[in-house]
């Protein structure tokens, strides 16, 4: 059910319009609105447009301390930075223009009940203490090797079988395409992140994502210009809030150890090291290999995939293995849906779910789902000496 709180006849059509298939319910004010919240069929309360920006946030307040679970938005006359960051602050999980055509309020408010129910699905540990997500970093020291297609289907297979509780954060800061591949134009980014400063909070951050199906997104930076605003301290600050909002976290690394990705590193639970089946690739993935290591991050805590581990170029698996001194985890075969997928925008575990790579590509998965056996139950710590 959605309540709209100060009905505007012309906004309520748009919503009904936008929601055929759901309850509509309007009051007038909040005591009414207040009656509605014992109702566990209520997913969100909107804020109608006739409020002044500082009462529809008095508003949202008083909803957010009687019940978290339930998903508040804002419908506003006015569109601004400064409005959306006072509003997330408040407890609003996201902001719409009035006016908005249908399709758009129809996308915010099926955003606003996945999270409803994303937060009331949420199994506390029987000792009630939340547990923290299981953060992946998928990496890789050289471009072309597949990382990001390896990060988006990991993701959306974990986001398949939890929706609403896996977030994917790009962290290729100069040129990163995780939400290109899943046919995503953000609107807000890590750099919005980095913006809010010493107020980033979840009720912030919650509305920086973008969602992909049953995934939500955290975009890279559109421009590589802003990569140093996103400072290794807020990459800590994102991860600390995320890792308490959701289950899985999967970070698209960058393809070289910068000091964003040294201080993801200090608090993943395991690395997934990407490489494709070439000399210069393998060179990389040797010295990748061994800089973790030196980093303080196990061998148990990482996972070597090799990429296109079928092609015929003279360099088989066992080559690699004697190269490395160690074995491949995840070996994925060649594919020629893989660029159709990647072009389109798409997943190819969701397009092509029978295809050998979709298949690899789920047993690959297995290693990280804590349902058939919890692969990050620890954490990787790296020690730095000082000079």
């Amino acid at each position: 059910m959605i309540l709209l709180i100060d009905p505007i006849a012309e906004f309520v059509g748009t919503l009904r319009d936008a929601q055929p298939d759901r309850e509509v319910e309007t009051v007038t004010d909040i005591d009414k609105a207040q009656q509605y919240l014992d109702q566990r069929g209520l997913e969100v309360v909107v804020i109608g447009p006739s409020f002044n920006n500082d009462d529809a946030l008095e508003v949202a307040r008083k909803l957010h301390a009687a019940d978290p679970s339930v998903s508040v938005v804002l419908a506003t006359r006015t569109d601004s930075a400064s409005l959306y960051r006072e509003a997330m602050r408040a407890g609003v999980d996201d902001v719409v223009h009035w006016q908005a055509d249908r399709d758009e309020v129809r996308d915010v408010i099926d955003r606003a009940s996945l999270e409803t129910r994303r937060v009331r699905s949420y199994e506390q540990p029987e000792d009630d203490t939340p547990q923290a997500a299981t953060t992946i970093a998928v990496f890789a020291t050289k471009g072309g090797c597949g990382k990001s297609f390896v990060a988006t289907n990991l993701a959306t297979l974990l986001a398949d079988r939890y929706p609403g509780e896996v977030v994917l954060v790009d962290l290729d800061l100069q040129a990163g395409d995780a939400a290109l591949m899943l046919q995503l134009v953000p609107e807000r980014s890590l750099q919005d992140a980095a913006e809010y400063g010493d107020g980033l909070d979840d009720q912030a951050l919650r509305g920086l994502v973008s969602k992909a199906g049953n995934l939500s997104v955290l975009a890279a930076p559109s421009h590589p210009v802003h990569a140093e605003e996103v400072t290794p301290e807020v990459v800590l600050r994102v991860l600390e809030l995320l890792r308490s909002m959701y289950r899985y976290i999967i970070i698209d690394g960058p393809p070289s150890f910068t000091e964003q990705m040294l201080a993801a590193i200090d608090v993943i639970d395991n690395v997934v090291v990407v490489s494709s089946l070439d000399v210069p690739s393998i060179k990389n993935l040797k010295l990748s290999v061994q800089t973790l290591k030196d980093l303080g991050v196990s061998r148990d805590r990482m996972k070597i995939v090799l990429n296109r581990a079928d092609s015929k170029v003279g360099l088989g698996v066992r080559e690699v293995e004697k190269s490395l001194g160690t074995t491949i985890d995840i070996a994925l075969p060649s594919s020629r849906e893989v660029p159709f997928a990647v072009n389109q925008g798409v997943a190819i575990v969701n397009v092509r779910p029978k295809a050998p790579i979709s298949k690899a590509l789920r047993e690959a998965v297995q290693l990280f789902d804590r349902k058939a056996g919890d692969a990050g139950s620890g954490r990787a710590r790296r020690s730095r000496q000082k000079d």
